[in-house]
């Protein structure tokens, strides 16, 4: 079984039009599914929207929804800023 779980995911998202809460709800019900399937260990959400392919719109949003994705009960926690590297 796995010990951590990083997830790095938003470069498409900032190139949509998925909202801070879309993002949120959509990666809450993801690590629902992993819980139901036994999977117990923390969700470590790494801040990322950036894309050097192209030019993204929403970066501000996705960041913004990845950190409102936080959730103690769920056991998912802050990550590496990701677009810092």
């Amino acid at each position: 079984m796995p010990t951590h779980f990083l997830f790095q995911h938003g470069e498409s998202d900032a190139i949509l039009t998925t909202t801070s809460e879309q993002y949120a709800v959509l990666l809450h019900q993801l690590v629902k599914r992993f819980r139901d399937a036994g999977f117990n260990a923390p969700f470590y959400v790494s801040r990322g929207a950036k894309c050097d392919y192209v030019k993204p719109n929403n970066i501000a949003g996705i960041r913004a929804g990845q950190l409102a994705a936080v959730n103690e009960a769920l056991d998912i926690r802050p990550g590496p800023d990701t677009d810092m590297i």
